[in-house]
């Protein structure tokens, strides 16, 4: 709450925790759903194209402040936080 959020950004293909949804729907929260038509294991890359959307949505500062997260919360946000850090 005290942070705000505008965006959520998920990069994963299973789907949230209802208490979680509640939460986003409460507080007005935009969530952003990518790779969820991907059938990859958590453990696999995730895709150029996942990366390039998420970059896109973090670039622009409409969506500020946001969130950035994936369902292990290591891999997939790493690599979009790594990749958003080279540029």
């Amino acid at each position: 709450e005290r942070l705000q959020l505008r965006t959520i950004i998920y990069i994963g293909n299973e789907d949230l925790p209802e208490q979680l949804m509640n939460f986003i729907a409460d507080h007005g929260i935009v969530l952003e759903t990518l790779g969820k038509d991907d059938s990859r294991s958590p453990w696999k890359s995730v895709s150029e194209d996942v990366v390039v959307a998420s970059l896109d949505l973090i670039l622009d500062v409409a969506n500020h402040p946001l969130y950035i997260m994936c369902n292990l919360g290591r891999h997939s946000t790493g690599t979009v936080v790594g990749c958003l850090r080279k540029m």
